[in-house]
């Protein structure tokens, strides 16, 4: 949640006026694309795998730690 609070903040800087809107619309984006992962993780339960079995290279092919 912390990064709705983020992107609320940012979203305000934004609306206020002498504020660099180049610098701002990218973090904005960044941080709805974190959310979009965070999301996404959460709905494919992926923050639950073991992090020891995600293998590098080819899936199915390596081993676990």
């Amino acid at each position: 949640m912390k990064l709705k609070a983020q992107l609320a903040r940012l979203q305000a800087e934004l609306i206020a006026p002498k504020s660099n809107q180049a610098r701002l619309l990218f973090e904005i984006r960044m941080v709805e694309e974190k959310l979009k992962i965070e999301r996404l993780h959460r709905v494919s339960k992926l923050d639950s795998v073991n992090m020891r079995e995600i293998l590098c290279g080819s899936p199915g092919l390596g081993k676990k730690s």
